[in-house]
């Protein structure tokens, strides 16, 4: 009897080690496609308001943290926000910004966030990935 429970025992555990890495990326999965809803979010009312207005609309954010403005209103990311590229190029301190033309794109954004979970732009798409 307690043969037969060590056995059945060391059997989950050796499932559950192998299903692990399955479980965690599930999770990571859904939090970093809440950072891409966000960002869809965001850059579909930047470029409505880029078409109404005319000109760029500028949405930023400050590294370390987990929001990001336009126009003076917050969103959260579920993570904090390590480094950014604009266009190719570091994002220098601690505030980013991007910009969504009226002519339907926007910057090169590439987002790394505390899990080492990063998101791009498609800026022809204006969509996120």
């Amino acid at each position: 009897m307690l043969i037969e429970l060590v056995v059945v025992i060391a059997m989950l555990s050796v499932l559950l080690i192998s299903f692990m890495p399955n479980i965690t990326s599930f999770f990571s999965t859904q939090q970093n496609d809440e950072c891409i809803k966000i960002l869809d979010e965001i850059t579909q009312i930047a470029y409505k308001d880029a078409v109404k207005n005319g000109h760029f609309s500028v949405i930023w954010g400050i590294k370390g943290s987990k929001n990001i403005y336009y126009k003076n209103k917050r969103y959260s990311f579920p993570y904090e926000v390590f480094s950014v590229r604009v266009n190719r190029k570091y994002q220098k301190g601690l505030k980013y910004y991007f910009l969504i033309y009226p002519d339907g794109i926007m910057d090169e954004v590439k987002i790394e966030f505390e899990n080492n979970k990063i998101v791009k732009s498609s800026p022809i798409l204006l969509s996120w990935q």
